[in-house]
């Protein structure tokens, strides 16, 4: 059985479906019958484990494809200059692990160094540090804290982070107009651009940028959409089903996201994408949104986690080698970055898989027992898919796989909730691995221990040379 797409109610009863034939395979029919939430969360890691996956092999880095620094970036540029690239910005993530709120709306300059201590502290506590090293972080002096970031946070321009991701796009691609000679409010305009935002976040940020003239951009060319959240999943008596209600009729307060990988495949529900025009959300069926991806040399689709972006939102040589690749009739090119050596971090890393002999990106959460360390080549979050809609009619088809976990809700109990990934397009059409002749390490806001490092990347942001001068052509 696969997912079925066509629509938010199709999606939710086939992904039960799936659930529940992956615990029978895993428990058997009798077994299921009798099987408990907790039973559940205990085999989660066997449940979840890529298949063979004792017998993958590392990757060495001379193995991936190496992006040629000298590679010719001039179709590249065209393509950016003439609005053939589509955009892609995914900025639903809660934050749940840095415990602060939509990511998109953080806005660092209103914390302070107490603040930033209370982050690390917090972050120390969820990896079980001891509480030797918690008291030690505890005594960093600001004056510590202040070198690591290289200023106050009062001292960066008052923006969120979102607003910096979409700045610092508008930005890169005015400076490339420029050096092409071409007027750049024009260049702008022919800009295309899909943000994927969060249920309870969505309405005032679209709002936002609407207020703010699209930052430049055409109305026409800027798609939203609103990635939703899924009530828990509960096991009763041989029976999954999304626990919706209370016994007194009232809504449960168990909603949360189904990962990055629900978001990619609610794009091919009827009504899920969505124009703002004259104030009004204006809804796309599914055959408009394919048609609308139709002209794309390529969608690249960005993390707003990622930190490198905040000064450098354009990788031409990227881009162009993207290109390339998708003459050469790959759908999807995946970026790989090397571990963060001096704090190891969870991730999807690359693996050589011995029985379809080939590379694969998979996700940390079905690696089993390896630990973060263990993880060398990881994805850096920045997808291309220069042959668009292959890929997403692919998806369309088979659905990604479904893997899943048991957590606590708001409400204090535990649930199923699924966790599909992005990532694992790369099982489903032809994927090049890319990666630089320098391996850099993964570099973004992944968990609060990065939040110093968040403020200096702002901190760099804010000092390019016409950057401010841009925030006060939109009046922010």
């Amino acid at each position: 059985m696969k997912l079925d797409l066509k629509s938010f109610e199709t999606y939710k009863n086939s992904s039960i479906s799936l659930i529940k034939e992956k615990l029978i395979e895993f428990y058997g029919q009798e077994r299921f019958k009798k099987l408990t939430l907790a039973q559940i969360k205990e085999n989660i890691k066997a449940l979840n484990a890529y298949p063979g996956i004792e017998d993958m092999k590392e990757v060495e880095h001379n193995d991936v494809h190496i992006i040629d620094e000298n590679v010719n970036t001039s179709k590249a540029e065209e393509a950016i200059l003439n609005g053939n690239v589509l955009w892609e910005h995914a900025a639903a993530g809660e934050a749940t692990r840095l415990g602060l709120g939509t990511k998109y709306l953080l806005d660092l300059s209103k914390f302070n160094f107490s603040k930033i201590r209370e982050v690390l502290i917090n972050e120390a506590v969820k990896e079980g540090k001891s509480e030797e090293e918690i008291n030690k972080i505890k005594e960093i002096k600001d004056r510590q804290l202040k070198e690591e970031c290289e200023c106050e946070p009062s001292d960066l321009i008052p923006l969120s982070l979102g607003l910096r991701h979409m700045l610092q796009l508008i930005y890169d691609i005015r400076k490339l107009a420029e050096r092409n000679g071409k007027y750049a409010d024009k260049v702008i305009k022919k800009q295309k651009m899909f943000i994927i935002l969060n249920e309870s976040t969505c309405d005032e940020i679209s709002k936002e940028l609407a207020a703010n003239n699209f930052l430049g951009l055409n109305p026409e060319n800027v798609l939203f959409m609103e990635q939703k959240s899924f009530h828990g999943i509960t096991l009763r008596k041989g029976e999954l089903f999304y626990d919706e209600m209370d016994s007194d009729g009232n809504e449960k307060n168990n909603k949360r996201l189904h990962n990055h990988g629900q978001m990619v495949m609610q794009k091919l529900h009827n009504d899920s994408i969505f124009r703002i025009l004259d104030g009004e959300r204006k809804y796309l069926k599914r055959e408009e949104f394919l048609k609308f991806l139709e002209p794309f040399k390529d969608m690249i689709s960005y993390n707003i986690e990622d930190l490198s972006y905040l000064t450098s939102s354009i990788d031409l040589q990227s881009l162009a080698t993207a290109l390339e690749l998708g003459e050469e009739r790959y759908d999807m090119v995946m970026e790989v970055v090397g571990q963060n050596p001096k704090k190891p971090q969870k991730g999807a890393s690359l693996f050589f898989d011995p029985r379809i002999k080939k590379n694969v990106m998979v996700e940390s959460f079905r690696l089993f027992n390896l630990k973060n360390e263990d993880l060398k080549l990881m994805n850096k979050n920045f997808n291309h898919y220069p042959n668009t809609l292959n890929s997403i009619k692919k998806l369309f088809e088979e659905g990604l796989p479904l893997g899943f976990e048991v957590k606590e809700a708001a409400d204090g109990k535990e649930y199923i909730y699924l966790c599909p990934v992005q990532g694992d397009i790369n099982f489903l059409v032809n994927t090049a691995f890319v990666t630089r002749k320098e391996l850099k390490p993964i570099y973004n806001w992944k968990t609060g221990a990065q939040t110093t490092q968040t403020v200096k990347a702002m901190h760099d942001q804010d000092k390019q040379e016409g950057f401010k001068e841009l925030t006060k052509k939109f009046g922010l």
